[in-house]
């Protein structure tokens, strides 16, 4: 992703030297080992550069930046048990007690990860570091490109209020179709902003996947009777009615002629029609994102 930023970064700046500088100088500090200092140095920079960049330069930076914090979060170099801060832990507030944590020899990092956008979330069993997208908006939206911003409040929706807990779905079938929706259309909006597609087109996939099969503890099928789950059947029916022109309501479309196929049954220990149900639905995943790719070329 570096890599790929850096050469799109000194095309972008040919004709700007001030700028192109900006650009390339930040890139290339995070082509450097992640570290504790390495995030904090590239918080300044942008703190400090962002504003003198135009809009499709911010863009790139930004997302080079959080791609060093994922860096960061995947490697953690400073080898943080962040299950030993569950104690700080406030389950309510689902975040970290501030108070608690302000008198503790972990302070001073914890500190240092907020500045620089990671927090903590999950709970007192399974805490996990995570990009804090809200607060990165919040810091540098001003500078960055409607695209973006709409792929980072996405982004921050996801985290913020995850889709499934311990393979449970946790948000209504609505709102799952609401995130869907968002994300079809970011991507026919996008033009060819790749690094903000291929975003946008996972969380889309991710979206369609649970409609189509549900979770693993939320079964689209009754486990016991077989019967597809009424509450799904009506969101999705009143979202077709409500969104006729989404790539969406088509994929729906097809799947609820599938479901009148099997009269809304299918029983999971059935090994025929367990693999009709799998391969339908991998089909109209591969429908989807087919359609929604192709929306604007």
């Amino acid at each position: 992703m570096l890599a790929l930023l850096l050469a799109m970064g000194l095309l972008a700046g040919c004709g700007n030297r001030d700028k192109h500088e900006i650009q390339e100088e930040f890139l290339l500090m995070l082509v450097e080992k992640v570290s504790t200092g390495g995030l904090q140095a590239a918080e300044t920079y942008l703190d400090e550069n962002l504003s003198s960049v135009r809009e499709t330069v911010a863009d790139h930076m930004l997302v080079a930046f959080a791609d060093y914090l994922y860096r960061y979060i995947s490697t953690n170099p400073d080898k943080i048990d962040v299950n030993a801060w569950a104690v700080y832990y406030d389950e309510e507030e689902d975040c970290i007690d501030e108070e608690a944590i302000t008198l503790s020899q972990d302070y001073q990092l914890y500190e240092t990860l907020t500045d620089c956008h990671i927090m903590l979330r999950g709970s007192r069993e399974a805490l996990s570091m995570q990009i804090d997208y809200t607060r990165l908006l919040e810091d540098f939206g001003e500078y960055l490109s409607p695209e973006l911003t709409e792929l980072y409040q996405l982004n921050a929706r996801a985290m913020e209020e995850p889709m499934t807990e311990n393979a449970t779905l946790m948000v209504s079938w609505e709102e799952v179709l609401d995130r869907a929706a968002a994300a079809e259309r970011l991507l026919t909006e996008s033009g060819d902003h790749q690094h903000i597609r291929d975003d946008a087109l996972w969380l889309y996939k991710t979206y369609i996947s649970t409609l189509l099969m549900g979770a693993t503890n939320t079964p689209i099928f009754n486990y016991e009777s077989g019967a597809f789950s009424e509450e799904a059947r009506q969101a999705y029916r009143d979202y077709m009615a409500a969104e006729p022109e989404l790539v969406l309501t088509e994929i729906l479309r097809q799947y609820f002629e599938y479901l009148g196929s099997i009269d809304y049954t299918m029983h999971y220990s059935d090994e025929t029609e367990s693999k009709q149900f799998f391969e339908t639905c991998d089909y109209l995943l591969l429908e989807a994102e087919k359609r929604v790719t192709s929306t604007d070329e």
